[in-house]
């Protein structure tokens, strides 16, 4: 009997496992705040290439900052005339391999971006993975910082 209890309390201790214990296992669907997130994400980057500088607007804070390589820090104007800058020719920006780590009205999100483009007629493609944190003010989710390093080319 006791054997019972203990396997019936170990299926329901397995059973109770939240999204956020089992790690990336697809089986679990992601909450809302998760999948606004990701679509989030998807959009930043569509956005850059397309210059949609009112979407960017409303995805960063204000204070927005960043760190990307070599170590540069910028802000959110940096940020907005990077990509309207003549000597950037970026194709397409897509984000993927998107994980999301929601904290009640702030969310830290990993991913990986895949860049096609020129910069000053110079190809200035690649890969990168990135660390993005949004915070929800007013009922609206904004990136208020994020971190980049560029994956190496083998």
């Amino acid at each position: 009997m006791q054997r019972m209890v203990f396997t019936a309390a170990a299926l329901l201790a397995a059973l109770s496992v939240t999204p956020v214990q089992m790690g990336s296992q697809k089986m679990w669907k992601k909450s809302q705040a998760e999948q606004e997130l990701i679509k989030l994400e998807r959009e930043f980057g569509e956005a850059q290439p397309r210059r949609d500088i009112a979407r960017l607007t409303r995805l960063m804070a204000d204070d927005f900052i960043a760190t990307v390589p070599p170590g540069k820090v910028i802000n959110k104007a940096e940020v907005i005339a990077q990509v309207t800058s003549p000597d950037l020719e970026m194709e397409s920006l897509v984000n993927d391999d998107i994980h999301v780590r929601v904290y009640g009205d702030v969310a830290v999100v990993t991913a990986r971006g895949v860049a096609r483009g020129r910069y000053k007629g110079r190809d200035a493609s690649g890969q990168f993975r990135y660390t993005r944190v949004w915070i929800k003010q007013k009922g609206q989710w904004q990136a208020i910082v994020a971190q980049s390093t560029m994956i190496e080319e083998r």
